[in-house]
């Protein structure tokens, strides 16, 4: 499903994260460049966890910051983002948000995305 450059903010975010579960055949997510942060990047996770089918995800050209990047890091590591084999977050202020030092948990292991991109 392409929704990059429809102007949802946090609310769509949101509102869209409740029906993420719904998608049964769509395996590629694009909402880029959306207008939300770190508050509707939590709730994607959330949907994004109970979504059945996922390939590829690009939240690229939001604000989601390190606390955005800790809940899609969150998501990850219990296992929600299990089929993913690319993910894209290029201008999405979370370029240094994946490692340890910056007090955000890691991806864990990367060895299925194949397509990674975070600058």
């Amino acid at each position: 499903r392409q929704l990059g450059g429809n102007p949802f903010g946090n609310a769509g975010a949101s509102a869209l994260a409740a029906a993420l579960p719904l998608l049964t055949h769509a395996t590629r997510l694009s909402m880029s460049h959306c207008g939300f942060d770190a508050e509707g990047a939590a709730a994607l996770a959330q949907g994004l966890a109970s979504m059945p089918c996922r390939e590829s995800l690009n939240l690229s050209g939001n604000l989601l910051g390190p606390q955005g990047a800790e809940a899609l890091a969150a998501c990850y590591n219990s296992g929600g983002l299990g089929a993913l084999s690319c993910l894209r977050l290029v201008h999405a202020g979370v370029a240094g948000s994946f490692y340890p030092t910056c007090g955000v948990p890691e991806l864990g292991s990367l060895t299925q995305i194949q397509d990674l991109q975070l600058r």
